[in-house]
């Protein structure tokens, strides 16, 4: 047979998709996991951060979602459901970022599977995040080192929420005291009983109270107290104001 006439082997596809990954295989490239315990709570369940972004490129396959090293086909990590597999060469980069997809899986119970430092940054990450974690058992030193970041955390969410109050205060001051009712209930219709509060304060003072300063005192006070309170989330009541008897007047009446 000539040349020619033998038959030639087929070439090779290099573009033909390459073999599902065993069980086997899976258990032997991705040596760290955390596992979903109990029910991921709906709620909790929100979008990946950004930095997800930045550091992977991802694609679904096979109802899992791959996670590669962005640029690269290497896989970091991989969302099997209610597993994530962090891939052998991966576990000290991305233990961190694996928590943090729990987190926006809605998960809030997890066991974690892998070496001591990859099972200690997870623990470290979830409980931060507000994850119960099975599979790490911190030192004392580490426990308080959390409770540390926590309450730091903490601290800083109160001095900005006391920082956002204190502007309100200062806007609800301003447009109350500087423009006029309509204008200023237009931007902060909750004032609106404060006005009805100072008239009725007002009325009191002119009544109850002789000195001047300490009239004017008094009603500021008043305001002051309601402008507090409307700034820190709470209703006025609605006051209907009721007749004042003036102390000449209830002298007379008290003397027939």
């Amino acid at each position: 047979m000539s040349d020619n006439n033998q038959v030639k082997p087929e070439p090779k596809n290099e573009s033909a998709a390459k073999p599902t990954t065993t069980e086997s295989e899976l258990l032997t490239e991705f040596d760290s996991a955390l596992n979903l315990i109990g029910e991921a709570d709906e709620k909790r369940i929100k979008e990946k951060p950004p930095e997800f972004e930045r550091r992977f490129d991802s694609e679904k396959r096979r109802g899992a979602e791959l996670f590669f090293h962005k640029g690269t086909s290497k896989e970091a990590m991989r969302d099997t459901g209610d597993k994530i597999l962090v891939h052998k060469d991966s576990s000290r980069s991305v233990a961190e970022e694996a928590a943090t997809l729990a987190d926006s899986k809605g998960w809030t119970h997890i066991n974690v599977k892998g070496n001591q430092d990859f099972r200690q940054k997870v623990w470290e990450q979830a409980t931060m995040l507000g994850i119960n974690v099975d599979g790490y058992k911190p030192s004392q030193e580490e426990v308080a080192a959390i409770d540390a970041k926590l309450n730091s955390i903490e601290g800083s969410t109160t001095d900005r929420t006391r920082s956002e109050k204190q502007d309100l205060r200062a806007a609800l001051s301003e447009a109350y005291l500087s423009e006029d009712k309509a204008a200023a209930l237009e931007k902060y219709p909750e004032l609106k009983p404060l006005y009805k509060l100072e008239s009725s304060a007002q009325e009191f003072a002119d009544n109850k109270i002789t000195d001047p300063d300490s009239k004017a005192s008094f009603v500021s006070g008043i305001r002051d107290r309601g402008l507090d309170e409307i700034a820190n989330g709470k209703k006025l009541p609605e006051i209907a104001p009721t007749p004042i008897v003036p102390l000449v007047e209830k002298s007379l009446v008290m003397e027939r």
